[in-house]
């Protein structure tokens, strides 16, 4: 959701340039009049704009004029504009099968794509990009293809594939370099600079962003100030990364300066928003705190709700360093709140995606596997041979190790007096990582080398893209596995950057894991952080199978003496009560008692929240 309105300016830009010559079509001058009084109602966003633009189809049809289907497109567009998505794809659904001229067919195809990509149905605007970009291909039309290619990059950014993203986006740049437009080139290129720091690639993304501020433009297009304000922003994240913060609160006040005359713009508070976290990472908490402010005004001016959450999170954060505990709490409350609406709102979304989704995929979906069941075949019996003898390794060793594991504890606890309970985590926790470090060099040394071996094999069949996938994903979650298993020396180590690094690791492009925190590190004791280390990977892994959720949120806070981690997914939840019978979560639960922490489990349809509390002193 962060992109969205990105997502809609180029759409709607996008919509724009397809259309604007078909108004040139328009030869009648009393229909012309209509469509330019509609069009400015609708840039102003004044009241009855649908009836002057009907008012206009009426009188074309009446006149059998050849453009009508023309003037149902600019009706369309203005509903989707005005927020009526539902009404214009039904102008769609009724003219699209009359429509003959190709242009005017690429133009209804881009809202469609603009309706999937607001109703979050990712998938479907990707793919009708895509059938946009293949006619425009055809027709070498590269001043259209610059808008499509970045329209199809921004959609595979807004679900974290962000190598498809910079793919698209490069894209874009080729056919600007055969385009003699180049209004899109100082935001393209600011994009791409974006594209590599989400990557991670900083260097680059500051090469690319120093190019997009040297392009001469025209200062009084707007485009282009938006672009220069984001290359600023991109080189203010940089310079921050390093700690060289005077020199990135320096870009952030050009970002914001460079697009100031914006006063009811998503631009402005963002770029309000990226120096109000260059000021929290300075620790100038008052500066970060005002900053944020005056974008949490603009957010709720726009009414941008995902924004919004996210501005009151750190707003809150902020709030708590300097002091104002009421105020904090006021807006982290708020943040949860819109947060609970926002991810049941997406599950309606989504049983509704599915439902109208499964009868026709379901027809579909078993003639294609039938069809690569007969393809592969012969392939199958012997990859899935080695990779059923790798597997079966991997549970035996697993399962066999953790057996041998807990056979140990056990004759351990027999051993020990009930009142020496520190003495007996300790040493559990000792036997427990030795334990872990053999089976992790295991994993790593024995089944994960088989398994790529294999991984090879397929490799070199091109028919075995399924497979593959499947052998890769085994092999991923192998060496992810043995670096779980692995014992962490917390006399080094800081609970917080351990807890991140896990949660990095974790993430995924279709799993993301969001890590928050408000310190940098906190003075544990190590066996207590060892056993909130354990308890915490313990509930992410347990989100990750078997949660199906689209996103994890782990908050790390430290508040004078107590440490929380609040660990949240928007998966389908689970029955708690059945659950605290069974021994996984009961021994969670009777571990972190043991060094007297808290813990509390909320779990829903609307998802699981695990509530960590455990005093540092």
């Amino acid at each position: 959701m962060k992109h969205y309105f990105t997502i809609l300016l180029f759409l709607l830009l996008n919509s724009v340039v397809f259309s604007q010559n078909n108004l040139e079509d328009v030869t009648d001058p009393e229909i012309l009049e209509l469509v330019k009084k509609a069009n400015e109602c609708s840039q102003n966003r004044l009241d009855n704009c649908d009836k002057i633009y009907q008012e206009a189809i009426n009188l074309g049809e009446k006149k059998k004029e050849p453009y009508v289907q023309y003037l149902y497109y600019v009706l369309a567009r203005h509903k989707m504009q005005n927020g009526e998505q539902d009404d214009a794809m039904k102008i769609y659904d009724d003219q699209f099968p009359l429509i003959k001229d190709e242009m005017l067919k690429i133009s209804f195809m881009n809202l469609r794509g603009n309706y999937f990509s607001l109703k979050n149905q990712k998938d479907e605007a990707i793919e009708m990009f895509l059938d946009i970009a293949k006619i425009l291909e055809n027709r070498k039309d590269y001043d259209k293809l610059i808008v499509n290619y970045f329209n199809t990059a921004t959609q595979f950014s807004s679900i974290y594939n962000f190598e498809k993203h910079l793919e698209y986006l490069f894209k874009a740049y080729e056919a600007l370099q055969k385009s003699s437009d180049k209004t899109l080139e100082v935001s393209l290129v600011a994009a791409i600079a974006e594209g590599y720091m989400s990557l991670k690639d900083f260097e680059e993304s500051k090469n690319w962003a120093e190019k997009a501020i040297s392009i001469p433009t025209d200062e009084k297009d707007i485009q282009n100030k938006k672009g220069r304000s984001k290359a600023y922003s991109m080189l203010a994240e940089y310079y921050a990364r390093n700690n060289e913060f005077e020199k990135a609160i320096d870009y952030s006040d050009k970002s914001v300066q460079e697009i100031a005359f914006l006063k009811s713009d998503s631009s402005i508070a963002d770029a309000l928003f990226k120096k109000a976290l260059i000021f929290y990472r300075k620790e100038d908490y008052k500066s970060s705190k005002d900053e944020m402010s005056k974008a949490l005004e603009m957010f709720r001016t726009l009414n941008l709700t995902p924004k919004i959450t996210q501005t009151l999170l750190f707003l809150g954060l902020a709030c708590d360093k300097t002091g104002d505990y009421k105020e904090a709490t006021t807006h982290l409350l708020e943040h949860i709140r819109l947060k609970d609406n926002s991810r049941l709102d997406q599950n309606i979304v989504i049983v509704n995606e599915l439902t109208a989704k499964y009868e026709n995929e379901k027809k579909e979906k078993q003639i294609a596997e039938q069809e690569l069941e007969i393809q592969k075949k012969n392939n199958q019996r012997n990859i899935f041979i080695g990779t059923s003898v790798g597997l079966g390794l991997l549970a035996l060793l697993i399962f066999g190790g953790f057996y041998q594991n807990k056979k140990i504890n056990q004759q351990r606890i027999t051993t020990l007096k009930a009142e020496q309970e520190a003495a007996l985590l300790k040493s559990l926790m000792l036997g427990e990582e030795k334990e872990r470090k053999r089976l992790a060099q295991e994993l790593h040394d024995g089944i994960a080398s088989n398994l790529v071996a294999v991984k090879l094999q397929i490799e070199n069949n091109s028919d075995s893209d399924k497979l593959l996938n499947l052998v890769r994903d085994t092999h991923r979650e192998i060496r992810q596995v043995a670096h779980n298993l692995m014992p962490i020396d917390f006399e080094k180590e800081n609970i917080v950057k351990v807890v991140k690094t896990f949660c990095d690791d974790c993430s995924t492009e279709k799993q993301p894991i969001i890590f928050q925190s408000n310190v940098e590190q906190v003075n544990l004791n190590k066996d207590h952080a060892m056993v909130l280390y354990r308890v915490v990977q313990e509930f992410i892994q347990n989100a990750i199978k078997h949660s199906n959720a689209k996103q994890i949120d782990v908050m790390l806070m430290k508040n004078e003496d107590v440490l929380t981690v609040n660990i949240e997914d928007d998966g389908v939840g689970f029955n708690l009560e059945a659950e605290k019978k069974s021994k996984g979560l009961s021994g969670i639960i009777e571990r972190f008692e043991k060094i007297n922490g808290q813990i509390n489990i909320d779990s829903s349809q609307r998802g699981t929240s695990v509530f960590l509390l455990l005093k540092t002193v």
